[in-house]
């Protein structure tokens, strides 16, 4: 992995400088920087706007009790995008512009997605879920040795949960008389 970055770390700046200076040999130092600030300057607009977007989804999904994972999704490509496009560079600008338009980034999306799921699947399995033992013998926080005791209402066994009434003086009090409160 480390490996990977270094190459890409080390490719990428290396193909931008030698676009640059090609192009500038061709239109003119001047218009190449000319561009790049251009460019930048777009982009950042765009990425304002496409994000200023997405959190209005955000939002709306939450507000609707719906988890905004499409949203979320695309709110990280969005702020690749806006790393990219700040960059110098034609190469990363391109990929900026490709990430900030939505029909795009969609080709982009679906890539992620599986290796979301499959990354979801893959901590499951080995942490034992959010209710299971599992990982380094631990279990989970309503299993074998986690917060919830021996057991629980999660980890199929213990003792079942108690209906118990609201306390007085708050907005939803059951109670006529206040004695029924234990401490």
């Amino acid at each position: 992995m480390f490996f990977k970055l270094f190459l890409l770390f080390a490719i990428i700046p290396i193909v931008e400088i030698a676009v640059l200076v090609k192009l500038g040999t061709v239109i003119g130092g001047w218009y190449t920087i000319l561009l790049v600030i251009t460019t930048a300057i777009i982009g950042a607009y765009l990425v304002r706007i496409e994000g200023l977007s997405i959190m209005t989804r955000i939002q709306k999904s939450l507000k609707e009790g719906v988890f905004p994972a499409e949203e979320l999704i695309d709110g990280a490509l969005v702020l690749v995008a806006g790393a990219v496009l700040i960059t110098p560079g034609l190469f990363t600008d391109f990929l900026g512009f490709c990430l900030v338009a939505p029909p795009i980034r969609k080709l982009f999306k679906g890539p992620i997605k599986a290796f979301l799921k499959k990354r979801a699947v893959m901590g499951a399995a080995t942490m034992g879920g959010p209710f299971g033992s599992g990982g380094m013998g631990m279990g989970g926080p309503f299993g074998p040795g986690g917060t919830g005791g021996q057991g629980g209402p999660f980890a199929g066994g213990g003792e079942e949960l108690k209906e118990t009434k609201t306390p007085p003086g708050s907005k939803n009090a059951e109670w006529e008389n206040p004695e029924d409160y234990e401490r």
